[in-house]
């Protein structure tokens, strides 16, 4: 466990109320005194939700980081940042212990927080895992629940006394006595969230279902049937089942009440296989259920038997309507639109106590005058999620010049997006002298924030830093001015009072601002921070600036592929946005127009264009913006009427010349030509040799990275094994060679299927009863695969004969060589398999990898190593998944289209990341 500010934070609170900052090693540290922030620390695979709890909180809650690492003997190595930040504040901590592993370390943090001086902890367990363990039924068994009870009830006291725990709907209530008076034990619900869900349905729909609650067993019945009663104005009818035997058979039936005519629903605190549970709405169908849904709280599905709970599986014969379960499980996330599963987030049931106990702290201290600064410094160190730069001074070259200082003094402070408001006065003693009042921009403004914007989007590719950064032009318009976004911060180099600017902010930008925003003068920031701006790109100049001419229009078109938004697309756009001002028609790429730009990890088309229409909309919203998806290179440029003007790049200058052709030949007035410069890339962040910004260069980031969470969690005591699949041609080999060299253990699936053919294997007798004896080598009476693929090749039915054989064959034999390779001592195993996906063999893994290559690329490199024709090689790789089909599933992607280096860097950026998550 380590600590950024150990001996430094020891100043006691009879100090004045201030944060000093000093930098070490490049970081910022700030220490508080008499200010009580609550922070919000979580386990690594918490992170969406605690996201969820900081913004239902509306940033009264705010994240705190922790570095989440092991040291080569796979011990944990914890890093808490900024952890100076705990003395006098109130520390929530959002855990999983969802396995052995995680315990652990999560231990290990939590009784180290009281030691940094926190007024108070409280742990939010939403899922208290051992809670089917909790009594001794043979002599023998081990209590787990206990166990893991003792442990947490060793948390050190606070300085104001025991640490709160919070858990929701535990398996049985008798495990919060395992807990000693140590720490105080909280036991929550979350079926206020179903009853949620059956109010809004009343609300909405007079005509809806009758509802009836269900419980599977008694033991449910009895922790939740009076929460129906009492916590509802809705009255339910209650249904008990039970189990009884009959027959050797224990079979389900209804011990109370009546379902015919009823919506049921099944109510529950967790699932495991789902077999009761299944069971019980076959009883309640068969007993005249209308329709049945289920609730549980906890949805763990072990070994992914939710599947067996979807739509499309050809196995599930009991459908139900709804399956609501809740996010306290961090692989509910796989739930998410796939049906019948609906996940209902904890997060405001979480925060809902919590966000009233911080508003009370914070309104005590906003009262006090002497603690009011104090208030906006601890939430600047934490960061903020949306700030407003209000900027005030002249148009001019010297504000162009300031950008990158501009920014890098406030990104430290800003952690996600940034919106740049101009309200230039039209002197520096105007600015001093004169009550801030909004400004109209006008038509001759538009170059000078055209090379703002500029100046703004190239400096930002000198940062390595994720900030969005969007610069507002709605007062082209003349209205009063809608923030896109909700934020918490101002900064403004106006030098006005605190009084005039907030009256001025409140005014124009409406409900957008927290009502008790933080208003900081860029003056102080500079004073406290001790960057330097660094130089950012010169845009060249093009030879066609219609905004230069002093030029505007009413329409204009411009096209693009607009994937993975990044600031040369928002040059580009905001450029538009200046010249025009009444329709921008963009087309999005799509289909051939896209073909060899990787498709695989590029966004969906609708996506896309949902992304250009957001950001148009956000920085002047009078536009009326007309997208839609172009499959050639010109789209409606050539076939609208009301055209004015044509925007483009210097790379695709001569596109516009050829629109303008096109619309002569279709009688249609030509179009102005308006040329964009291209932002330059930052060659310290690129690898790809691109010279300008590009989505190409930003889809080769995502190879290597986890794109989703994985489908099973490391477990301390068995392998983590990663399904490694791919194309013909796709270079999976290639990549399995280069894991096996960093240490992973391979099974060659393609090997074992030839395995599965060899003479007198079950297999080799099952494909002869199916398929006859003259498939048989006349010398050996081996099976001659060549005769074999005459009798499949082309005809599916006769080929899934064939793999219904041979397919759980290889999986025996690969399970066989998976144990006995970690037995040898590999922690992670490749199971490399063409057929992972088709064959189902995923079930198995912990993380799917994908290969993947441009399929002219596979045509040529399956022509070149197997000697086919093109028509040959094109006609085998048809018989495939898609590349999408595969990514679809993938966690991890990799490509070996480019040299051998660029395959090694990815290989090797994907295994140090694999190492770091398990």
């Amino acid at each position: 466990m380590t600590d950024t500010n150990s001996s430094s934070s020891a100043e006691t609170s009879g100090q004045s109320s201030s944060i000093v900052e000093s930098t070490k090693k490049g970081r910022h540290f700030h220490r508080l005194h008499d200010d009580y922030p609550s922070i919000l620390f979580y386990a690594r695979e918490m992170k969406s939700l605690a996201e969820e709890i900081c913004a239902c909180s509306q940033y009264l809650v705010n994240l705190g980081e922790i570095e989440w690492k092991s040291f080569p003997d796979t011990w944990p190595n914890i890093f808490i940042k900024y952890s100076e930040i705990i003395r006098n504040s109130h520390v929530l901590y959002l855990a999983s212990l969802h396995n052995p592993l995680t315990i652990f370390e999560q231990i290990s943090l939590l009784y180290h927080l009281p030691k940094y001086q926190c007024i108070s902890l409280k742990v939010l367990l939403p899922y208290f895992p051992t809670g089917t363990m909790e009594r001794i039924q043979i002599q023998g068994e081990i209590a787990t629940a206990y166990s893991l009870a003792v442990m947490l009830s060793s948390i050190p006291l606070t300085r104001t006394g025991p640490t709160e725990i919070v858990i929701l709907d535990i398996h049985a209530l008798q495990n919060q006595f395992y807990f000693s008076s140590n720490v105080v034990v909280r036991l929550e619900s979350t079926i206020g969230l179903l009853l949620h869900e059956l109010n809004q349905k009343h609300k909405s729909n007079k005509n809806s279902d009758k509802y009836a609650i269900a419980f599977p067993d008694d033991g449910a019945h009895k922790r939740y049937s009076h929460m129906f009663n009492t916590c509802s104005d809705m009255k339910y009818e209650q249904i008990v089942c039970s189990k009884v035997r009959l027959d050797d058979k224990r079979k389900t039936t209804l011990k109370e009440g009546n379902p015919k005519g009823y919506h049921v629903i099944i109510v529950d605190d967790l699932v495991q296989s789902g077999g009761t549970l299944l069971e019980c709405a076959k009883t309640l169908k068969e007993n005249g259920a209308i329709k049945v849904s289920a609730y549980v709280t906890h949805g763990i599905f072990p070994n992914d038997s939710w599947k067996k709970f979807l739509y499309d599986n050809d196995e599930n014969d009991m459908k139900l309507d709804t399956f609501y379960v809740t996010n306290t499980y961090p692989n509910t996330e796989v739930l998410i639109d796939k049906p019948p599963f609906k996940v209902l987030s904890i997060a405001g049931l979480l925060c809902k106590q919590e966000k009233k106990i911080v508003a009370e702290r914070r309104k005590e201290i906003r009262d006090s005058k002497d603690k009011r600064q104090t208030i906006s410094y601890w939430k600047m160190s934490l960061n903020i999620k949306a700030a407003l730069l209000l900027l005030t001074r002249p148009l001019s070259s010297d504000l162009n010049r300031s950008v990158p200082s501009l920014l890098l003094t406030v990104k430290p402070h800003v952690q996600s997006r940034l919106l740049i408001y101009l309200n230039p006065m039209k002197s520096l003693t105007q600015q001093q002298h004169e009550q801030l009042k909004p400004i109209q921009l006008t038509k001759n403004d538009r170059l000078s924030i055209r090379d703002f914007t500029t100046s703004v989007y190239s400096a930002l590719t000198c940062f390595d830093h994720d900030l969005s950064v969007d610069v507002l032009l709605q007062n082209f318009d003349g209205e009063q001015i809608t923030l896109p976004d909700y934020c918490q911060a101002v900064f403004t180099d106006s030098q006005q009072s605190v009084q005039l600017i907030k009256e001025f902010c409140t005014k124009q930008f409406g409900q957008k601002l927290e009502e008790n925003f933080i208003l900081k003068y860029l003056t102080e920031l500079t004073a406290a921070t001790s960057i330097e701006a660094k130089d950012h790109f010169t845009v060249s100049q093009t030879e066609s600036d219609l905004l230069k001419e002093n030029f505007t229009f009413d329409n204009g078109v411009l096209g693009g592929t607009f994937d993975h938004l990044h600031n040369g697309h928002k040059l580009l756009l905001s450029d538009s946005a200046l010249l025009c001002d009444k329709k921008l028609v963009i087309g999005v790429t799509d289909g051939a127009m896209i073909q060899n730009k990787g498709t695989e990890l590029i966004e969906p088309v609708s996506v896309r264009m949902e992304h250009v229409r957001s950001f148009i909309n956000d920085i002047r919203p009078m536009l009326n913006v007309h997208c839609e998806p172009i499959t050639d290179p010109y789209g409606p440029s050539i076939t609208m009427p009301d055209l004015d003007c044509i925007i483009v790049t210097e790379e695709t200058k001569d596109g516009a010349i050829q629109v303008n052709e096109k619309r002569n030949n279709n009688g249609l007035s030509q179009l102005a030509v308006h040329i964009v410069p291209i932002l330059p890339s930052d060659k310290n962040k690129n690898n790809d040799d691109d010279v300008k910004i590009s989505s190409t260069s930003l889809r080769r980031q995502l190879l290597g990275r986890l794109l989703k969470p994985v489908k099973k969690q490391s477990q301390s005591n068995s392998p983590y094994i990663l399904g490694l699949t791919g194309g013909m041609g796709a270079g999976k080999t290639s990549i399995a060679n280069r894991l096996e060299k960093l240490g992973a253990g391979i099974v060659d699936c393609d090997k074992l299927g030839h395995e599965t053919y060899q003479v007198n294997t079950d297999a080799y007798k099952k494909i002869i009863e199916v398929f006859g004896d003259d498939i048989l080598s006349t010398e050996d009476k081996t099976i001659n695969r060549k005769l074999l693929g005459r009798k499949v090749f082309e005809k599916p039915n006769e080929l899934k004969k064939l793999t219904d054989i041979v397919w759980p064959e290889i999986l025996i034999l690969a399970n066989k060589k998976i144990e006995q390779l970690y037995n040898q001592g590999k922690r992670v195993i490749i199971l490399d398999a063409a057929v992972l996906l088709e064959a189902k063999w995923d079930s198995v893994v912990n993380e799917i990898w994908v290969a993947v290559i441009p399929p002219k690329e596979a045509i040529r490199r399956i022509c070149e190593r197997d000697h086919l024709s093109n028509d040959d090689a094109q006609r085998r790789l048809s018989n495939q998944m898609t590349n999408a089909e595969r990514v679809n599933e993938a966690n991890v992607v990799l490509c070996t289209y480019w040299e051998t280096y660029i395959t090694q860097n990815q290989v090797q950026l994907a295994w140090n990341l694999l190492m770091e998550r398990i």
